[in-house]
């Protein structure tokens, strides 16, 4: 058979013609690196300088408002400064913002919530005073500073100030040393500030405080300003998480977000080309937030342009940990390149003479031997015996090639019986495989329990005899159906978007979570079952298995068993009333004085009759909740003060077991929700005064609100001994205790969470929990964002 081609001599003179193009091709980039090299050497040098004055200043700006911090700390330890003295504190302040026009304000929040503070404005300069009433949490007063340094005209005055709540003062305690805040805009402008906060302490120890000192940022924007860097160039600072600190250009820090309220600027999305171009070309966003990069000095293209960038971390040990960029043109530094194009065409030269030494070379020495193993090639694949071969003048590679191909025929003989045996292992391993299979599949259908498998689709690809006998469907008409056809209304709609949320953002609903759903059979009856569902990953695609079980007897029995519930609740309800009363007449001295004996008897009765009071009323919400009944009056209302007034609803409570409520909250006030303010609150101190029972005294119960998404979520933290594991199935369940004695011992009718999880399922939310026992526990509730604030939706 005639081959087609080039013969063997054409294509070795290719390496001549690639060589030839190499050569001419190859200048460019050769003089390119060589002129880049020359560049980078001038170009280093200037950078490492600038970026070192930018460094040296930045410490200084930065360790002064500490220094600050230090002095008025051990001033105050040692008794110089008073820390009761809230006016002396002031106008201390007053005198240290005078002499450093770079800082904001100088303030210190004492243990009881108080502030005393000193600042000037940034836009004027004018001086103010900032204070609460009686040097304690409560009302928040901002006047002017008189040209005597006194108190003149009121600026603002707000309620509920608590100085231990702010961040710049919870922060210090955590962390127990200087630390700095985020950066924030300055109240109602959109020029930044920084603060530095430290704890003080008395010489005992004891905590009095936490001192802070703000600074403006716009003295790095003028420093960076007024630097000159090389002819055309540019430095800029961001933080980590990408947003900017300040630019040498005039770019803009601070955007306006869709609401219209003042936002940072991110250097991905900066108004400056230069800044948004190194940002895209050199940095990456990790998941949380935070960007990454792996260089020291690169470079990066704006339209035509090229610049030469150098990067330089600041850290320090209080919290700071920004990064400053040096960006410098190119053609600043183009005279270096001259010297490098004689270099180019003399490397140029050196090619093509060495591209045509190389090819005659080839040709005596390869083309030959390979011409001979080819002619032998070809009478091997005819059958025929090859002829015999020299070596001589052959390279040692094509040597031991000719060698090798002289055993391939006896190499290809015993590679085949090899086959053979290996195909008979494989076809007696996939009889083994479908005996396993068969083996699985009797498993799967002996089970008591339905179990159905669906791609992420909800199309169903396996349906074994329980879950036909459940439903009354043979395998075959379910089998490429998708799930829904098994669900009533409303989840036969919303199924598929349940499905789509969970592929788009990773957040499941069910999966890995037993929970009561309904059925629909064939003939349509829609029953109660019990569903399981887990997540199987099957080469490298996603596989939802789901076990279901028919629970219509047990559903029978429950309803009986809260009939009975719900009638003796009403029918105990009204003699029990009656007796309460009653036996309040008698220990209120009513009916005249009663022996102390009787009295004390008379007492225990009646704090029994508050504690079936309780349980029936529990009782009687749980009826309403399951038959329906129980009004909710849904509106479209602020978050953050809901919550607030649940903490301060139930201090008093938690007072009795030595607990505080601790807010952290990752939202402004400004976020809606759709909710019934009455049945929030009352789950919220349902899950309070569980957290305040179950902490040991002294302890802290966190309240953190976060937004995710499109939902909030509010969560509350203890710190007791955790839920055990063998009881988290049992949790939300009526009458549920982990202990026995947990009623005795902490109170409680075993039915608040159950309500609570009523309460939220009515209102669009859902309800969980996480705990590792010993621990503590967080029970956590989600809501629904409004879209519009103010209005019901």
């Amino acid at each position: 058979m005639k081959s087609e081609g080039l013969s063997l001599r054409a294509t070795f003179m290719a390496p001549i013609l690639f060589l030839t193009f190499l050569a001419v091709a190859g200048s460019w980039p050769l003089y390119h690196f060589t002129a880049s090299k020359s560049i980078q050497v001038a170009v280093n040098s200037l950078q490492t300088e600038i970026s070192l004055r930018i460094a040296d200043h930045l410490e200084h700006l930065l360790d002064h408002p500490q220094r600050i911090n230090e002095a008025n700390a051990r001033f105050m330890a040692k008794g110089i400064l008073n820390p009761e003295d809230q006016q002396t504190l002031e106008t201390h302040f007053l005198g240290q913002i005078r002499e450093n026009p770079e800082v904001s304000s100088i303030y210190f929040g004492n243990t009881r919530g108080g502030l005393a503070n000193a600042g000037r404005e940034h836009a004027s300069d004018d001086l103010y005073f900032i204070s609460t009433d009686n040097f304690k949490a409560g009302y928040f007063s901002k006047v002017a500073v008189t040209e005597g340094d006194q108190r003149g005209k009121k600026l603002l005055h707000l309620p509920g100030f608590d100085s231990r709540v702010r961040p710049w003062y919870i922060r210090a305690l955590e962390k127990e040393r200087p630390v700095w805040s985020d950066i924030y805009f300055l109240f109602n402008t959109d020029k930044m500030a920084i603060s530095a906060s430290r704890p003080v302490w008395d010489e005992r120890g004891e905590l009095l405080g936490v001192m802070a000192v703000d600074i403006f940022l716009f003295h790095i924007h003028e420093f960076l300003k007024n630097m000159k860097i090389a002819e055309n160039g540019h430095a800029f600072i961001m933080e980590k998480t990408g947003y900017m600190v300040a630019s040498s250009h005039h770019e803009k820090d601070c955007i306006l977000d869709g609401g219209g309220a003042v936002a940072r600027a991110s250097a991905f999305k900066s108004s400056c080309a230069i800044t948004r171009s190194v940002a895209e070309a050199f940095l990456s966003k990790n998941k949380e937030g935070h960007v990454s990069y792996d260089f020291q000095k690169a470079e990066v293209r704006v339209g035509s342009e090229t610049y030469l960038v150098s990067l330089t971390p600041l850290q320090d040990a209080s919290g700071i940990d920004w990064l400053i960029f040096v960006v410098i043109p190119e053609k600043d530094f183009m005279g270096e390149i001259r010297e490098s194009r004689q270099k180019t065409l003399l490397f140029l030269c050196l090619i093509l003479f060495s591209a045509f030494v190389s090819a005659l070379i080839i040709i005596e020495r390869v083309a030959s031997p390979i011409l001979q193993l080819h002619t032998a090639a070809q009478r091997l694949a005819v059958g025929l015996e090859p002829k015999a071969i020299s070596f001589r003048r052959t390279p040692k590679e094509i040597r031991e090639l000719m060698v090798t191909f002289l055993h391939m025929d006896t190499s290809l003989r015993r590679y085949m019986k090899d086959l053979g045996r290996e195909a008979r292992e494989r076809k007696e391993a996939a009889s083994i495989q479908k005996q396993n299979a068969r083996h699985l599949q009797a498993i799967l259908d002996n089970v008591m329990d339905g179990i159905i498998t669906i791609d992420p689709l909800g199309t169903v690809d396996s349906f074994n005899h329980a879950a036909s006998r459940i439903f009354g469907y043979e395998s075959f008409e379910v089998l490429g159906k998708n799930i829904r056809m098994l669900m009533p209304e409303p989840y036969h709609s919303e199924h598929d978007g349940y499905l789509a949320r969970y592929r788009d953002t990773g957040i499941p609903r069910v999966i890995g979570i037993g929970r009561e759903v309904s059925g629909r059979r064939k003939n349509g009856e829609v029953f109660p079952l019990e569903l399981a569902v887990s997540r199987l990953e099957r080469e490298s695609h996603p596989l939802f298995i789901g076990i279901v079980r028919d629970i219509t007897e047990r559903k029978r029995v429950e309803n009986m068993k809260d009939a009975f519930v719900s009638t003796v609740s009403h029918e105990l309800r009204t003699p029990l009333t009656s007796i309460r009363g009653g036996l309040g007449l008698v220990t209120g001295g009513a009916l005249g004085p009663v022996p102390e004996k009787m009295q004390h008897l008379l007492k225990i009765a009646y704090r029994n009759t508050d504690r079936l009071t309780i349980i029936i009323n529990d009782l009687l919400d749980m009826e309403k909740l399951i038959a329906g009944e129980m009004h909710f009056d849904m509106k479209v209302q602020p978050l953050l003060p809901l919550v607030m007034k649940s903490m301060e609803e139930n201090q008093a409570y938690a007072d009795n077991y030595g607990v505080d409520f601790v807010l952290e909250s990752l939202v402004e006030e400004g976020l809606f929700v759709r909710t019934d303010a009455l049945r929030c609150q009352q789950v919220l101190a349902n899950l309070l005064s569980n957290a305040a029972k179950f902490s040991p005294q002294g302890a802290f119960v966190k309240v953190g609100i976060a937004l995710l998404g499109e939902r909030v979520r509010v969560s509350v933290e203890d710190q007791g001994p955790g839920i055990p594991e063998d009881f988290k199935d049992k949790i939300f369940e009526k009458f549920s205790q982990a202990d026995g004695t947990d009623q005795r011992q902490k109170g409680g009718t075993g039915l608040g969470l159950a309500i609570s999880r009523e309460i939220m399922a009515h209102m669009g939310g859902e309800i969980g929990f996480f705990s590792e026992e010993g621990k503590g526990a967080t029970f956590y509730f989600y809501l629904p964002v409004a879209k519009e604030s103010g209005e019901d939706l």
